[in-house]
């Protein structure tokens, strides 16, 4: 299989020396699977040979093994999401929360602005009836933004990231 740099250096066969990737993720589906100890379960229960080995190994099933994995939407190394990461840099950096929600206006009125005059049309390919981004909002103000909840610090009193900015 070919790693992703080296399909990124490659188009039609030809190597390049700057190509432009993309990806995506989507964490509002997050996949979920078996728990690791049911994960090595199954595996040993499908190298059984016989249905003796197979009826053995059933009974070393224990009720506490029989449970999903949900992979938290975290960094490996802190254990903390980008989320929870941001809203420390706002702290640290004294962002205040009407500073955050004035840049996310901002970015909403000229992300409009940049639509409605046609800038986007020949940098977007339309996918499947999807001819435009929603997430600009037109009818986004100050106000909305502000009566938006904490969405990573949420016991402090102090949190100020939101899904608005």
């Amino acid at each position: 299989m070919m790693g992703v740099f080296e399909a990124a250096g490659m188009i039609d066969g030809e190597v390049r020396n700057l190509a432009l990737v993309g990806g995506v993720d989507s964490l509002s589906q997050v996949q979920l699977g078996l728990g690791m100890s049911l994960s090595n379960w199954v595996r040993q229960f499908q190298t059984a040979r016989s249905l003796g080995q197979k009826l053995s190994h059933a009974i070393d099933l224990r009720l506490s093994d029989v449970r999903l994995y949900i992979p938290a939407v975290s960094n490996r190394t802190t254990g903390m999401s980008m989320g929870e990461h941001t809203e420390i840099t706002a702290k640290v950096w004294n962002i205040s929360r009407e500073a955050q929600d004035q840049i996310a206006l901002d970015s909403h009125q000229r992300a409009v602005a940049a639509w409605d005059r046609g800038f986007f049309d020949g940098l977007v390919i339309p996918f499947d009836g999807v001819k435009r981004d929603t997430i600009p909002r037109k009818d986004t103000s100050l106000e909305k933004l502000a009566r938006l909840s904490p969405s990573f610090d949420r016991t402090s009193g102090k949190g100020t990231l939101t899904a608005g900015n």
